[in-house]
């Protein structure tokens, strides 16, 4: 399988993915928002778009739907309780799906509430590469407030994300990165991993795209037994509690990102 990455100019930073079989040119899209880049991406590297899926039915990851699809005829698949909510819905996904397009392209579909609770990623285990939305961002995770659970998202990164292969690309639905390490950065100013990343950010033209091991040295939402992090947390919030559990440092993380 190849990858696509588009990287839209607009306030948001979105990215979209076409994901293909470099052998029939057969194609995915994830999370259209700018038709028209896509459709041209595709045209340039003569693709044929057959489904378009969505991680979550927010408007910047659906508005491309109908005009990418009136296009292609693709077919329109989310979470399978998005149905009313996913322009141009076609097709439910659940847990343990697996989309297969190509000679040999399988993808694997994970139910991974939190930032909404009708939510999935897509995981592609041989290269590996993750593309996950707005649940996981390089070096954060999503923001839980509009028709979500923080809850639910810390069930997501307990049991899925951290069990996920360390080389596992992070692909997610926007460019946050630089504003994803300032955060870090107010909690801890002299963590090893910000500069590494901050440099391999800086070095690219375009963007930087970390993996799940890379993210694991910096992103606090991975480290929540790091007694350093827990220190500098109970430092901005006092009614973080001795010793806190894994979920009680999730949340009161995910509540000062909100506040930040």
């Amino acid at each position: 399988m190849q990858i696509i990455t588009l990287l839209i100019d607009n306030p948001l930073s979105n990215f979209h993915y076409l994901l293909y079989c470099p052998d029939t040119r057969d194609c995915l899209v994830v999370d259209p928002l700018d038709s028209t880049r896509i459709l041209t991406a595709a045209q340039e590297h003569e693709l044929n778009i057959k489904y378009i899926v969505n991680t979550h039915e927010h408007w910047d990851h659906v508005g491309g739907n109908e005009v990418v699809k009136q296009a292609t005829a693709a077919e329109i698949m989310a979470h399978y309780n998005a149905e009313s909510l996913v322009p141009g819905f076609d097709k439910g996904l659940h847990a343990g799906d697996v989309i297969k397009f190509g000679s040999n392209v399988e993808i694997n579909v994970l139910d991974t509430p939190g930032h909404t609770m009708t939510h999935i990623c897509l995981f592609e285990k041989n290269i590996p590469a993750l593309f996950c939305g707005d649940t996981l961002f390089n070096c954060a995770c999503g923001n839980c407030y509009n028709n979500g659970s923080v809850d639910a998202m810390f069930n997501t990164f307990e049991d899925q994300l951290r069990h996920l292969p360390d080389a596992t690309m992070i692909y997610p639905g926007h460019y946050y990165l630089a504003n994803n390490l300032k955060f870090v950065e107010s909690l801890q100013p002299d963590l090893p991993g910000i500069p590494l990343l901050r440099d391999k950010m800086n070095s690219d033209d375009a963007f930087y795209i970390s993996n799940i091991g890379e993210d694991k040295t910096v992103d606090p939402f991975f480290r929540l037994e790091d007694a350093a992090l827990i220190t500098a947390l109970r430092a901005k919030d006092s009614t973080l509690p001795d010793n806190p559990s894994r979920k009680e440092v999730f949340l009161a993380l995910r509540k000062l990102r909100d506040d930040w």
